[in-house]
Formats: C-alpha cells, sequence, structure tokens
C-alpha cells in the first residue's frame, strides 16, 4: 500500500490517497476535504495496464457516480452512449486520474498517444467526453487537452504519479498533509 497527499492550488482542497495492488487489479482510495467542508470520496479499480474497470465518487457519503457495467459506462443508472472505446477517466478535483493513461503507456511502450476520456467535473456533477493526449518526457508528461487547447507539463514519480502539476495540484509530504 502506498499513501499519497495531494493539495489543490486552485481551492486549497487536501487530497488523501490510497494506492493498493492485488495480484489481477490496483485500487485507488482517496479522501478528498474541501475549504467549504465537503468531502468527497473516489474509489478507481483498475487493472496493472492502467485500464479503469470501475470507480464510484460520494460527495458528503451520497453516491453520485458509479462507473462501468460490461463495456459501456453507467452514470447515475443512465448509459452514456458512444462510450464502449473509452477505457481511461479524468476526475477533475485529483491529479490521480492522470496517472491510468502514462501507466498504460509505459506499459505499452508509447511515447505519444490520444486518448477519449470521460471527464469528470465533481463539483458541479456533470460529464462529458473528450480527447486528451499525453507525451512522455522522462519524469515529465506533458498534458493537453484536445478539446480545449489546455495544456500542462507534469512531473511525475518512479510509480508515475504526479509529483507536480504546476498552478493546479501539488504532492504534499506526509507530515505536511496532517497539519
Amino acid at each position: 500500500m502506498k499513501e499519497i497527499f495531494w493539495k489543490n492550488l486552485e481551492d486549497g482542497a487536501v487530497e488523501s490517497a490510497e494506492l493498493v495492488k492485488f495480484s489481477q487489479f490496483l485500487l485507488s482510495y482517496s479522501s478528498i476535504i474541501e475549504t467549504d467542508s465537503k468531502t468527497y470520496t473516489l474509489m478507481v479499480y483498475f487493472t496493472h495496464q492502467g485500464v479503469v474497470r470501475e470507480f464510484e465518487i460520494k460527495e458528503n457519503e451520497e453516491l453520485i457516480f458509479i462507473g462501468r457495467k460490461n463495456r459501456n459506462w453507467w452514470i447515475n443508472g443512465d448509459s452514456l452512449s458512444n462510450s464502449q472505446n473509452i477505457n481511461f477517466i479524468d476526475i477533475s478535483s485529483t491529479p490521480f486520474t492522470n496517472t491510468l493513461p502514462i501507466l498504460f503507456m509505459k506499459n505499452n511502450k508509447i511515447k505519444k498517444e490520444a486518448f477519449p476520456m470521460l471527464f469528470i467535473d465533481v463539483a458541479n456533477h456533470k460529464f462529458k467526453i473528450v480527447q486528451q493526449q499525453y507525451t512522455l518526457m522522462g519524469d515529465e508528461v506533458l498534458y493537453e487537452n484536445l478539446n480545449s487547447n489546455y495544456s500542462n507539463t507534469l512531473t511525475i514519480d518512479q510509480d508515475n504519479l504526479t509529483l507536480d502539476y504546476p498552478n493546479v495540484f501539488t504532492r504534499l509530504k506526509k507530515e505536511s498533509a496532517k497539519n
């Protein structure tokens, strides 16, 4: 098990995440505490290749999204059309989900790739399918949202987890996250 802490530099939220490896899959469990006292919990089940199998998001213990059944994505009980070929999610309130396509690319020796992603705006309970491109550059990754022309260069650690997402998220040391 690995424990990670991030701070959202835009709104001050703090995330505590645990990453647990099993023989067939990995599990990420996060708790995000917003400055307005909202608490989000995220659970993401994914393969060792980074492909998401299921996820759920709760806001103050109320389930607001749940993931994949068969090959389709389901949001609050409704099937999302045209979602069969989407293997990755991007949850707005965490840098963790950037790890998933990076892990896939590293495992498949891909340097640059565009992916359809299920983007989830947690605070506003909205979702959409977007195109995101990742370019691996050693311990840095160029992230590009091809729909909005937004880009940023992320710094990652040896486990492909975000260390720094300039002006958006930063990794905290365990001691400073507890204060």
